[in-house]
């Protein structure tokens, strides 16, 4: 849930590199939490057809679809915008087709950072959706969750609220509450109250979850270690260290022990372990956990990807505490290159 916010709503538009900002940033840019739903670890890659050549309805789709997986975000927007001016004017198009389509519009110009303008695709989405199978319908989820992300990164935290305890709503009366699906709605609240500073309540939330974790799958789940280190972080985020090590520790166990060793969710727990260590002067073990965080990492997203540069700009950090100066800045200068960081690539996809 977290990287960082999971990676809070900042990404710093212009990221100055200087000792001074760097350091001054660490603890905001070393804030992460697991997502229920984490990005695919799947490098993207791979040529588009000639947007030009494109006519017809399937193949603008095809082509949106792919800008979309290959995080080609303004090539997406162009063609669903292209798609749905040819739905709209299609005899026998039917509401679905709108809402998928209107749904992937939204999430170019989340890809985008464009927020403000993703929320009105997601809410014609969702009404389209509420005309066509009710306003309790599980088909609504995808919509308010995309909706609640948006309000999140724009910091509308009260607006977001709503649709998430709406998904949590419907998911317990669609599916029950030992359900993975109440429980990720239920880990998604979480991760709003942790983003808001509401850390009390996102211990809360966290405690509960992992406790139907246990009951639906155990504790050996990779679902119960995204948990655990989101609740492990929202301790070390309000400074109760001594709470959150044996959280983070467990975890990391447990993946290990699973074969998920160079999982994406242990580069997560490695890097805000990381940073517990650094605020206890232990540097030593804290640099071994952002080396383990940062192999993961590469292997997984690239060099220019935002997880990357959060884990190089914690890593650089370490580096100035320890009197390593031109260690961090060769290291702040490769975090460079994934700033602004990607806001599409820390969330939900």
């Amino acid at each position: 849930m977290t990287d960082q916010h999971r990676l809070r709503k900042l990404y710093l538009g212009t990221f100055v590199v200087s000792a001074l900002l760097v350091l001054c940033l660490a603890d905001w840019f070393g804030r992460e939490l697991v997502p229920r739903n984490c990005v695919s670890d799947v490098a993207s890659g791979g040529d588009c057809p000639k947007e030009h050549l494109l006519l017809n309805s399937l193949d603008l789709e095809r082509l949106g679809v792919a800008g979309l997986k290959q995080g080609k975000y303004a090539l997406a927007q162009r063609c669903f915008e292209k798609l749905i001016f040819q739905l709209e004017r299609k005899p026998g198009c039917t509401p679905q087709q709108l809402v998928v389509a209107v749904g992937n519009l939204g999430k170019a110009f989340q890809g985008q950072g464009e927020n403000s303008k993703a929320i009105p695709m997601f809410k014609r989405a969702l009404d389209l959706q509420e005309r066509a199978y009710g306003i309790e319908s599980s088909e609504l989820i995808l919509c308010l969750s995309s909706i609640a992300y948006s309000n999140q990164e724009l910091s509308q935290f009260d607006e977001a609220e709503k649709y998430r305890k709406r998904c949590l709503l419907i998911s317990r009366n669609s599916y029950g509450r030992e359900s993975p699906q109440f429980t990720g709605a239920l880990s998604d609240l979480g991760v709003l109250y942790y983003m808001a500073n509401r850390t009390e309540q996102s211990i809360a939330v966290f405690s509960e979850v992992l406790r139907l974790d246990e009951k639906i799958a155990g504790n050996k789940s990779l679902d119960f270690c995204r948990d655990l280190c989101n609740l492990a972080e929202s301790f070390r985020y309000q400074g109760k260290l001594s709470k959150a090590e044996p959280l983070f520790c467990r975890a990391l166990l447990t993946l290990d022990k699973l074969g998920f060793s160079d999982h994406s969710t242990a580069a997560f727990i490695s890097n805000n372990l990381g940073l517990l260590y650094v605020s206890q002067g232990k540097y030593q073990l804290a640099e071994s956990l952002y080396k383990r965080s940062l192999s993961t990492r590469l292997r997984l997203y690239g060099a220019k990807n935002p997880y990357v540069g959060l884990t190089l700009s914690n890593y650089s950090v370490l580096l100035r505490k320890a009197n390593r100066i031109e260690e961090a800045a060769k290291l702040e200068t490769r975090a460079l290159a994934t700033y602004p960081f990607d806001k599409s690539k820390l969330l939900y996809e």
